[in-house]
């Protein structure tokens, strides 16, 4: 049974891709961005999946289902999605980086927010999420 598992994971331990260098990762959040705008969510998430070590693709699929009905119930208040625009970048002890991106809204906007971490020498994707908190942008 223990060999099993062990060979059920090996594919997403060894196939998952990292990046070595920090600045590789901004190309590929502005793209996952852009198909979240066109409301592609499930293609956002199938760029980000090679980079998010661990995570099985039940959870993500979830994750996705979830972050399409909330799009559903947000789109009468918040409008149509305009576009997206990356807000900012931070790093944290040469082994976590954050990037937030914001995503416009005819009448209001989203955060969203990408974890990075460096175990040892490249960057995998840790978490992501978002939020609607505007304020927080300018305190």
């Amino acid at each position: 049974m223990r060999i099993f598992l062990m060979i059920l994971l090996l594919p997403q331990l060894v196939f998952a891709a990292e990046f070595k260098d920090i600045s590789e990762v901004r190309p590929l959040l502005d793209g996952v961005m852009s198909s979240v705008v066109k409301d592609d969510v499930r293609g956002a998430f199938t760029k980000l999946k090679p980079y998010w070590v661990g995570l099985p693709d039940a959870e993500i699929e979830v994750l996705v289902g979830k972050i399409i009905d909330q799009r559903r119930l947000i789109s009468p208040r918040f409008g149509k999605s305009l576009e997206a625009r990356f807000v900012s970048k931070k790093t944290a002890a040469d082994s976590v980086a954050y990037f937030m991106y914001i995503e416009k809204y005819e009448k209001h906007m989203l955060r969203w927010h990408f974890y990075f971490y460096r175990p040892k020498d490249k960057w995998q994707l840790n978490s992501v999420n978002f939020d609607d908190r505007i304020q927080s942008l300018v305190e």
